[in-house]
């Protein structure tokens, strides 16, 4: 019988292998051979993605690195004297191919591949641009990244007067969508002695940028915006220059608090027109402009430099050590984990993404790729309730309301917004009412929760329930809890307590600005009740569960819930805050409606009946016992 189950169980795999396609196999050996060996889509659970790994390029040392340059939902590889095309479903096209045994020898192959890497401009409009070198100042050709034709387009002159001996290709991406193309200058053979000019030609003109005359220098790297300016991250004092369209130089500062910017990584701009760099400090930080100046704000710190780009929604993308993060709610969120035998994918020089979407995007490292698509994730709602999160304690200030009601006030600087702050109200059994306030900047791009501890009370509360549109700067959270101990309510049999939750946002004056009663993205509250022995007494478990009253809709809804017996709790969930009765089902049996239904005006009646006739009752009860 063994046998007969183990040769059906070949069989099938037999089956399965002649099924698959040819590609499929060699894809995933190659995968696991080459070490590109997972991506992770985080949201997902770590769920393994459909990638393809593909190595193209041969490595040839210093030489090895490789250009991207992205149009529409087609990405361009560039290196080793090679273009490849990758479109949208991950297939590839070779638009120019350079073989080995082209060449006499191995020096000449190698002299060939230098074109992609010492000598690539920019690309723009469906072309490529290389400089090609020449010892009277070489020139300028387009090659079409579909048809792989190449055309020379302009012949460089060196310029006279000022002891340049040498033009070169310049770092970054040099066009702009006007057509302006940028190249550095040597004044000797040294990278570090080409710091103060620059050649900038635009509509078939050549122009000399002299910026050592200027009290500016700079290494050449540097960036265009949408109106031609060229930014340079500069030596010294200066932390940026900009030559604007009519090559007029202008020295910028900008407040890093006791940062610098750091001038030997790359600047990026994206479509806005900020700047994205990197301090000495290992800072990401992004470069506004506005009518006052500059304005700087950092993001995270990396102990590397980061390979930063934009997707097709104009989104930007980061990727830092083993993570690829997105820009969400001005917050990097990491999105996909990715090893290479283990190792950090970024490599100095040697790194660089490019995004199409969420879901389809390409990581180069070296001379190889990976091609992901996570197509299957548009369907995938996160499952954010399996992530592990850590909790923090926050430290409080406690006060009163001129109402009486007790006041808590959080140290934001202790929160985590990724994790679960938790917010313990001690030594509170005496009130019925508490005030929590938290600054609504410290948690409004979080992806963590907020607990409220009080005395026998419990909840849990997703940052991304709380709606915070329209809060501006100075704007709070309020969290009331209510305690109704002493509603008329809470003495009929069956009733154990009555509480209510608010939540709101007020400005900075106090004012409300909204009352937040539906919870954001489907989210849901966890509130958990602790029980007496006292209040337990006489209590049918199995009929235990939790209602909600919402005074706006005229509904009531039966949230079920579950009674934990060894910590005698009762936990239920709800998409919204309103008042909450917790009691046996029977008590609201032929006077409540059903699940989510109005009530009518004789239901209140009887409701309101029942509340007099039980109070009449605790009044004539006490009234006894007195005489």
């Amino acid at each position: 019988m063994k046998l007969k189950k183990n040769f059906s169980l070949m069989l099938a795999y037999l089956l399965l292998i002649t099924m698959l396609p040819t590609n499929f196999l060699a894809q995933q050996v190659n995968a696991t051979e080459n070490g590109w060996i997972e991506s992770c889509d985080v949201d997902g659970n770590n769920q393994c993605l459909n990638y393809q790994y593909n190595n193209l390029f041969d490595y040839i040392g210093n030489y090895g690195s490789c250009i991207t340059y992205r149009e529409g939902n087609i990405t361009f590889l560039f290196s080793n004297g090679k273009i490849i095309r990758v479109n949208s479903d991950g297939t590839i096209k070779i638009v120019k191919d350079n073989p080995k045994d082209a060449y006499a020898n191995i020096d000449d192959y190698i002299n060939s591949c230098t074109k992609f890497q010492n000598g690539y401009i920019c690309s723009e409009g469906g072309k490529g641009y290389f400089y090609n070198y020449g010892s009277n100042g070489g020139n300028i050709s387009s090659i079409d990244l579909y048809t792989g034709a190449e055309q020379k387009i302009y012949d460089v002159q060196i310029p006279e007067g000022y002891g340049i001996t040498d033009v070169r290709a310049a770092a970054g991406k040099n066009v702009a969508k006007g057509g302006t193309i940028v190249l550095k200058c040597f004044t000797q053979i040294s990278e570090f002695t080409c710091n103060g000019f620059f050649i900038k030609i635009k509509d078939g003109k050549q122009s000399l940028i002299d910026l050592r005359g200027n009290g500016v220098e700079f290494i050449p790297r540097f960036a265009i915006d949408s109106k031609e300016n060229i930014w340079l991250d500069c030596i010294g004092d200066i932390p940026l220059a900009k030559v604007d369209a009519k090559n007029n130089i202008e020295k910028l500062s900008v407040k890093l608090d006791g940062d610098k910017l750091n001038p030997f990584n790359e600047l990026y701009i994206d479509k806005q027109d900020n700047i994205w760099t990197q301090t000495q400090g290992n800072n990401l930080v992004k470069i506004s402009q506005s009518e006052n100046g500059l304005i700087a704000k950092k993001y995270f710190n990396s102990q590397e430099p980061v390979a930063i780009c934009t997707d097709d929604n104009g989104q930007m993308w980061v990727s830092d050590s083993y993570s690829l993060m997105k820009l969400e709610s001005d917050k990097f969120v990491t999105k996909y984990m990715i090893y290479d035998w283990g190792q950090k994918i970024y490599d100095w020089n040697r790194t660089s993404i490019s995004v199409i979407d969420d879901y389809h995007l390409i990581v180069i490292k070296n001379t190889s790729y990976i091609y992901i698509n996570n197509e299957s994730a548009k369907d995938r709602k996160p499952k954010i309730d399996n992530i592990s999160y850590t909790k923090v304690n926050l430290k409080t200030e406690r006060s009163k309301n001129s109402d009486g009601s007790v006041l808590i006030k959080v140290h934001e600087s202790d929160i985590d917004d990724d994790a679960i702050n938790v917010i313990e109200f001690a030594n509170l059994t005496d009130t019925s009412v508490i005030e929590t306030r938290i600054g609504v900047e410290a948690i409004k791009d979080g992806r963590g929760k907020l607990q409220f501890k009080a005395p026998g009370v419990d909840v849990l509360l997703p940052i991304k329930a709380i709606d915070f549109t329209g809060a501006g700067e100075g704007a709070y959270l309020s969290f009331k809890e209510i305690l109704n101990k002493d509603s008329l309510l809470t003495t009929s049999k069956g009733v154990k307590k009555v509480f209510q939750f608010e939540i709101a946002i007020y400005d900075k004056d106090g004012k409300k600005i909204k009352d937040m009663h539906q919870f954001s993205n489907d989210s849901k509250a966890k509130i958990s009740i602790t029980l007496t022995d006292k209040e337990l007494e006489g209590t049918d478990i199995s009929k235990l569960s939790a209602f909600n009253y919402n005074e706006e809709a005229g509904t009531v809804e039966n949230l079920g819930g579950v009674y934990d017996q060894q910590n005698k709790t009762f936990t239920f969930e709800t998409p919204h805050f309103s008042k909450f009765i917790l009691g046996e089902s029977d008590v609201f049996k032929g006077i409540l409606p059903q699940t989510g239904s109005s009530i009518d005006m004789n239901s209140l009646i009887a409701l309101a009946s029942l509340m007099i006739v039980t109070g009449l009752g605790l009044i004539l009860r006490k009234k006894v016992k007195a005489e």
